[in-house]
C-alpha cells in the first residue's frame, strides 16, 4: 500500500514539472531571443533613438546574465554605455564601461580591457575631464602594446596627446605628440597630421621658432598632396611666422607663392605687407595694406580688419606719418572693442600702445595699457577658470571611477562567495545522497550474504538428505539381490521339506527386514522432519535478520526524514538569516550611500562655508580698508589745513621780507654806487632812519616768524612720520604718549575749530610697550574723533587722555564731558555696523575694527558711560606683547 502510494506520489510530483515547464517556457529566454533583443537595441541606437536603445539593452542584458552568456554580456554594457554617453548621461556610461573593464581585468582577457579603457576614455573627454582622459587613454595604450596592435596604440596615444592639449597642459600634449612621431616611422600622413597639432601649441604658447619647424613640416607634405586652399593656408601662416622672427626674405618668398594660390586672399595680402614691412620696404607695404584693406571693408570678419588696421599703423608709424598711424590703430582698437578673441585685441592694444609711446602721447599710451591689461587679465581669468573646470570635471571622474569600482567590485566578490555557497551546498548534498546510498548498497550486501549463507546451509542438507536416501536404495538392493541369489541357489538342492523350512526361514527373516528397513525409514524420517526443521530455522532465521535490517533500514529513513526537516528548518532559519542579512546589507549600504552623501554635502557646505568665509574676509579686509580710506580721507583734510597755517604764515613773512629787503637793497644799492664817503654821507642824511629802523625790525620779526612757521612744519611732520607707521604689520616698542599726541596733532584743525580743550594726564613712569603702532594709532583716531563728534554741541567742551602703569600692564583713558551713552546701547558699541551717527556720517566699523585691534594686543576696552556726564573708554595694553604670544603658545600646545 505504501508502495502504490509512494509511485502515486512521484507521479503527481513529475506530472506537476511538467505542467509548470509548460506553463513557462515561453518566458525563459533562450539565446535566439536575446540576439533578436541586441538587434534591436542596436537599430535603436544607429537610428539615434538612444532612449529605446537603453530601454532593449537593458531587457538583453538581464536575459544575458540569467544564460550566463559572458560575450553578450558585454556587448549589451558596451551598447548600454554608448547610448547614455550620446545623452550626456556620464555617470551611467562610466558605470557600464568600469564593469567591463573590471570583469576583463579579473579574466586577464586584456583585449577586451584596452576597448574598455578606450571607450571610457571618450566619456572622460566629453566631461571635458580631460586630464584623467588623457590617463585612461594612456592606460588603454599600455595595453594596446601588450597586444601589439600598432594601430590602436597609434588611436590612444593620439588621444592622450590631444585630451592633454584640451586641458592645456602643453608639456604633456608635447610628449606624446613627439611620441607618435617617432611611431609614425616618416609616415607622410601622420607626421604632418601630429606636427600640425605641435603648430597649434607652439603658436599659443608665441614660441615661433618652433612654430616654423612644425609648420615647416605641414607645409612640405600640403604642398605635395594638399588642396589649393590647404596650401595657400599653411603658406600665408608660414610667412606670417618668418614676418614675425624678421626673416624678409622667406617670409617674402612664401607670401607670393601664396597669392599666386589664391591671389584674392585677405591674409595671403596681409602676409606680403607684413614681409615687406618687414624687409623695410615700407611705401611698398603701405601700399599693399591699403590694397589689403580695400578688400577686407567688405568682410565680415573683424578680426582680419583690425589686423591690416593694425600692420597699416605700423607702416605708417616706421614712415613718420604719425597721424595716419594714429587714425588707423585708433579704428583698429575700436573693432577690437566689438572682437571676443583677447589675444587679438591684446595685439592690437599693444601696438596702440606702443604707437603712443614713440610719439609721447600719455593719454593714448594710458587708455590702450590700461585695455591691454584689462584683456590680459580676463584672458587669464578665462584660462584659470577653464583650468578649475577641468580639476572639478577630473575630480568627477575620479569619483565616479572610485565609487563604481568598489560597488562593482564588492558585487563581483558577493556573486563569487554566492557560487562558491551554492556549489559547496550541491556538493555537501550530493555527497549525502551518496553517503546514504552507499549504506543502502551495504545493508543490501549484507542481506544478501545472510541469504545466500541460509540458502547454502539448507542447499548442503538437501544434498546430504539425497545422498543418504540414495545409499540407502543401493544397500536394500544389493540386500536384495544377494538375498535371491542365495536362496536361488538354495532352492535347487533342497528338498521339498527343507525349502519349505528354507521358505519359512525366509519368511522370518523378511519379517526381521521389514522391522529392520521400518526402523531405518523411521530414522530416515526423523533425520528429514530434523532437516526440514533446520532449513525452516535458518529460513526463519534469515527472516528475522531482513526484518531487523528492514526494520533499522526504516528507523535510518525516518532518521533522515527527521534530519531533512531540520536539515529543511535550518535551511528556512539560514533563509531568514540570509535575508535578514541581505536587509542589513542594504541597511548598511543606504547609511553608507546616505553617509557618501551627507559627506558630500558636507563638504559642499564647507565649500560654501570657506567661500563665504573667503568673501566675508575679503568685505572685511574691504571694509576696513574703507575705513581707513575714510578715516585717512578726514585726516588727510586735517593735515592739510594744519600745514596749510604754518605755510601761509611762512610765505606771508617771505613776502614781507622781500618787499622790506627791497627797500634795503636799494640803499645798499646807492652806498656800493658811491665813488668816495661823501656822498655816502650825503645819501645816508637823505634816508628816513625811523622807516629803515622799522624795516629792520620787520624783517628780524618776519625771520622769527619764519622759524615759528618751519617748525611747526617740522612738528608736524615728525607727528605725520610717528603716524605714517598705520600699516606696520611688525610688533615694535614704542612711546604710548607719542603716539597719542601724533593722533592729537592729526586731528588739532578738527578740535581747534570746536574749541574743544585737550588735559592730558600722562603717568611718567609709563615704559615703552611692545604692539602694532599703525594699529594703535588707528584705535586713539577712532574714539577721540567720536568724543570730538560727541562735543559738537557742548558749551565747554573737554576731553581728557590719561596714562596709568600698573602691573605690566599699560592703562589709557579717554574720557568726553558729552551727552553719554544709553545703557541699552553700551553693549552695542562694538558691533560691527552698529551706529548713533546721522545716515551718510559714520560706517560703524571704526569702534569695532578698535575692539578687534585691542583684542589682536592681548588687551581689553570697556566703556563707561553716564547720561548727561559724558563717556570713558579705557584701553589695557600689555607691555610685553611677545610673552603674552609665547604664553597663549604654550597654553595651546599643553
Amino acid at each position: 500500500m505504501k508502495t502504490i502510494k509512494t509511485y502515486l506520489g512521484v507521479l503527481i510530483f513529475f506530472s506537476y514539472v511538467f505542467l509548470c515547464h509548460t506553463i513557462f517556457a515561453q518566458e525563459n529566454p533562450t539565446l535566439e531571443s536575446v540576439k533578436a533583443t541586441l538587434d534591436l537595441a542596436a537599430s535603436r541606437y544607429d537610428a539615434g533613438d538612444y532612449q529605446r536603445a537603453i530601454e532593449y539593452g537593458q531587457k538583453g542584458l538581464e536575459n544575458a546574465v540569467t544564460l550566463e552568456d559572458d560575450q553578450l554580456t558585454r556587448v549589451f554594457k558596451s551598447v548600454l554605455g554608448n547610448a547614455h554617453l550620446e545623452l550626456d548621461q556620464y555617470k551611467e556610461a562610466t558605470n557600464y564601461f568600469l564593469q567591463i573593464i573590471i570583469e576583463a581585468t579579473q579574466r586577464n582577457n586584456n583585449a577586451i580591457a584596452a576597448d574598455g579603457y578606450y571607450a571610457l576614455a571618450n566619456v572622460f573627454s566629453e566631461m571635458g575631464a580631460f586630464t584623467r582622459s588623457a590617463e585612461t587613454y594612456k592606460s588603454s595604450a599600455d595595453l594596446f602594446s601588450d597586444l601589439g596592435n600598432q594601430e590602436k596604440l597609434l588611436e590612444t596615444l593620439t588621444g592622450t596627446a590631444f585630451n592633454y592639449k584640451f586641458g592645456r597642459d602643453y608639456a604633456n600634449a608635447t610628449r606624446y605628440l613627439d611620441q607618435l612621431l617617432r611611431l609614425a616611422d616618416n609616415d607622410p600622413f601622420y607626421t604632418s597630421y601630429f606636427n600640425e597639432q605641435l603648430l597649434e601649441i607652439y603658436y599659443d604658447e608665441e614660441d615661433w621658432n618652433k612654430s616654423i619647424i612644425a609648420a615647416e613640416v605641414v607645409y612640405k607634405y600640403k604642398k605635395s598632396t594638399g588642396s589649393r586652399a590647404d596650401k595657400s593656408a599653411i603658406t600665408r601662416r608660414l610667412s606670417l611666422l618668418y614676418s614675425r622672427v624678421e626673416n624678409f626674405n622667406r617670409a617674402l618668398k612664401l607670401a607670393n607663392e601664396a597669392l599666386d594660390l589664391a591671389p584674392a586672399s585677405i591674409e595671403g595680402n596681409r602676409a606680403l605687407g607684413l614681409a615687406q614691412l618687414v624687409g623695410g620696404d615700407t611705401d611698398q607695404a603701405i601700399n599693399t595694406l591699403n590694397q589689403t584693406l580695400n578688400l577686407v571693408i567688405a568682410s565680415p570678419n573683424a578680426v582680419q580688419k583690425a589686423l591690416v588696421y593694425t600692420n597699416l599703423s605700423e607702416a605708417y608709424l616706421n614712415k613718420n606719418d604719425i597721424e595716419s598711424a594714429k587714425t588707423a590703430i585708433v579704428q583698429a582698437g575700436k573693432i577690437a572693442e566689438t572682437m571676443s578673441d583677447r589675444k587679438i585685441k591684446m595685439e592690437v592694444y599693444e601696438t596702440a600702445a606702443q604707437i603712443g609711446s614713440k610719439t609721447g602721447d600719455q593719454n593714448m599710451v594710458r587708455k590702450y595699457q590700461q585695455q591691454f591689461n584689462d584683456e590680459q587679465a580676463a584672458l587669464s581669468s578665462e584660462r584659470r577658470s577653464a583650468s578649475a573646470k577641468v580639476n572639478r570635471a577630473d575630480n568627477l571622474a575620479k569619483r565616479y571611477e572610485s565609487d563604481f569600482t568598489l560597488t562593482i567590485t564588492q558585487e563581483i566578490s558577493k556573486s563569487s562567495v554566492q557560487k562558491s555557497q551554492q556549489l559547496s551546498f550541491e556538493n555537501a548534498q550530493r555527497q549525502k545522497q551518496l553517503q546514504l546510498k552507499q549504506n543502502e548498497l551495504a545493508d543490501s550486501r549484507k542481506e544478501n550474504e545472510e541469504l545466500r549463507e541460509a540458502y547454502r546451509v539448507i542447499d548442503s542438507l538437501s544434498e546430504v538428505n539425497k545422498r543418504y536416501a540414495e545409499t540407502y536404495k543401493l544397500q536394500a538392493q544389493d540386500i536384495r539381490l544377494e538375498r535371491d541369489s542365495i536362496d536361488a541357489e538354495r532352492i535347487m538342492a533342497m528338498t521339498e521339506t527343507q525349502k519349505t523350512q528354507l521358505l519359512l526361514d525366509q519368511q522370518e527373516r523378511l519379517t526381521d527386514q521389514e522391522k529392520v528397513q521400518k526402523t531405518q525409514q523411521r530414522q530416515l524420517f526423523i533425520v528429514a522432519i530434523a532437516s526440514i526443521i533446520l532449513i525452516l530455522l535458518a529460513v526463519l532465521f534469515a527472516f528475522y535478520k531482513t526484518n531487523e535490517s528492514r526494520k533499522i533500514i526504516k528507523a535510518q529513513k525516518n532518521n533522515l526524514e527527521d534530519q531533512q526537516k531540520i536539515i529543511s528548518k535550518r535551511n528556512s532559519q539560514l533563509k531568514k538569516s540570509s535575508n535578514h542579512l541581505l536587509k542589513s546589507n542594504n541597511d548598511l549600504k543606504r547609511a553608507k550611500n546616505h553617509l557618501k552623501d551627507s559627506l558630500s554635502k558636507e563638504q559642499m557646505m564647507r565649500s560654501e562655508l570657506e567661500k563665504i568665509n573667503s568673501e566675508l574676509k575679503n568685505t572685511q579686509v574691504q571694509l576696513i580698508h574703507a575705513e581707513k580710506m575714510s578715516s585717512l580721507g578726514q585726516l588727510t583734510a586735517g593735515i592739510a589745513h594744519e600745514i596749510n597755517n604754518p605755510i601761509n604764515f611762512v610765505l606771508n613773512s617771505a613776502n614781507i621780507i622781500g618787499m622790506n629787503f627791497e627797500d634795503i637793497k636799494e640803499i645798499l644799492d646807492h652806498i656800493l654806487a658811491a665813488e668816495d664817503g661823501d656822498k655816502i654821507v650825503t645819501f645816508l642824511h637823505t634816508l628816513d632812519i625811523e622807516e629803515l629802523q622799522d624795516s629792520i625790525e620787520i624783517i628780524i620779526e618776519m625771520l622769527g616768524n619764519l622759524k615759528y612757521g618751519a617748525d611747526r612744519v617740522t612738528e608736524i611732520v615728525k607727528g605725520l612720520r610717528t603716524f605714517s607707521r598705520f600699516d606696520e604689520a611688525e610688533i615694535k616698542t614704542v612711546d604710548i604718549h607719542e603716539n597719542l599726541e601724533s593722533s592729537l596733532l592729526i586731528l588739532h584743525n578738527k578740535y581747534s575749530d570746536q574749541n574743544i580743550v585737550i588735559e592730558k594726564e600722562f603717568d611718567t613712569s609709563l615704559p615703552e610697550i611692545e604692539c602694532y603702532p599703525g594699529q594703535l594709532n588707528q584705535v586713539f583716531v577712532n574714539i577721540i574723533n567720536n568724543a570730538i563728534d560727541v562735543l559738537a554741541d557742548k558749551d565747554k567742551p573737554v576731553i581728557t587722555i590719561s596714562t596709568v602703569y600698573e602691573g605690566d600692564k599699560a592703562i589709557i583713558g579717554i574720557e568726553d564731558n558729552g551727552t553719554g551713552i544709553p545703557a541699552e546701547i553700551q553693549e552695542k558699541i562694538f558691533d560691527p555696523f552698529f551706529t548713533t551717527k546721522d545716515v551718510g556720517k559714520g560706517t560703524g566699523l571704526g569702534l569695532s575694527i578698535s575692539h578687534s585691534i585691542i583684542q589682536q594686543h592681548s588687551g581689553t576696552i570697556k566703556v563707561d558711560s553716564k547720561l548727561g556726564e559724558g563717556t570713558k573708554f579705557t584701553i589695557v595694553l600689555p607691555k610685553s606683547l611677545y610673552a603674552v604670544n609665547k604664553e597663549e603658545q604654550a597654553v595651546v600646545t599643553n
